[in-house]
């Protein structure tokens, strides 16, 4: 994915918009979507998984009452932790796919604005190379240009366009690197579960 430094390390305003326009429109957004999907199935598959093991753990305590069984309540006491962890880590899931889906979303759109940038940008540099070109044939003609130049000679892009398109690809690369350190950071992991270990396993291992 395209780096997310640009808020704090990135200096996209020593960049010009064909420097911009490699960058931004590299990363492949298909395939981050294809990413999400996985996201998408990790969170599902666990929410499933926690509802049958909730739904276990509520019919063991309905025929196996813990207030009446010291071995009842341990047990579904570790199903409480299990239960605890897969909600941890499903509510991870569901934060990181958004994260995710949210910098994916910038880079996407981003890549749509700078395309039209970047079209005009080329546009207004070919007529102005076309206009240079012009104005040095004319100046290297033997007839003499009258004083001043008649208004078929006045540029074909308005002064300072280039810059204001520049400037506009500027704001555009920054923002974009500031969703992308915001996404970074939201960027959720889990405690990983760590199931009991009864004495008795305890002396297995030792």
């Amino acid at each position: 994915m395209l780096a997310a430094d640009g808020g704090g390390g990135t200096n996209w305003s020593s960049m010009n918009v064909e420097q911009m326009q490699a960058l931004i429109q590299n990363p492949d957004t298909t395939k981050y979507y294809e990413l999400l999907t996985g996201w998408t199935q990790s969170h599902q598959l666990i929410i499933d998984h926690m509802s049958q093991v909730q739904c276990y753990r509520d019919s063991l305590a309905a025929v196996w009452p813990p207030e009446k069984s010291a071995a009842s309540a341990a047990y579904l006491a570790r199903l409480d932790e299990l239960i605890a962890n897969l909600n941890e880590t499903y509510e991870a899931a569901l934060t990181n796919h958004d994260a995710f889906a949210a910098a994916t979303l910038s880079i996407g759109l981003a890549q749509h604005d700078m395309q039209k940038i970047h079209d005009e940008y080329q546009s207004n540099q070919q007529l102005l190379t076309a206009f240079k070109t012009q104005q040095e044939q004319k100046q290297n003609s033997s007839t003499p240009m009258p004083t001043p130049s008649p208004s078929g000679d006045e540029p074909p892009v308005a002064p300072g366009r280039q810059e204001e398109l520049r400037q506009q690809a500027i704001k555009l690369m920054s923002g974009v690197s500031s969703d992308l350190v915001q996404s970074q950071f939201r960027i959720v992991k889990p405690t990983p579960y760590s199931p009991p270990v009864g004495s008795g396993e305890k002396n297995n291992t030792e």
